[in-house]
């Protein structure tokens, strides 16, 4: 159970610095991948139709 909390504690922290990165070309991404899958959404809305 130490273990597994020690190592999940490490992967948190690795996540936390990731989301860091992430973060300041979140606004990019996020607005590439709103792009994205509404381009997907209105051909499976046309698909389903």
């Amino acid at each position: 159970m130490f273990l597994r909390a020690v190592l999940s504690e490490r992967s948190l922290r690795n996540l936390a610095t990731k989301n860091e990165k992430l973060a300041k070309n979140d606004r990019v991404h996020k607005i590439k991948w709103i792009q994205y899958s509404g381009r997907i959404y209105e051909k499976t809305k046309i698909t389903l139709q």
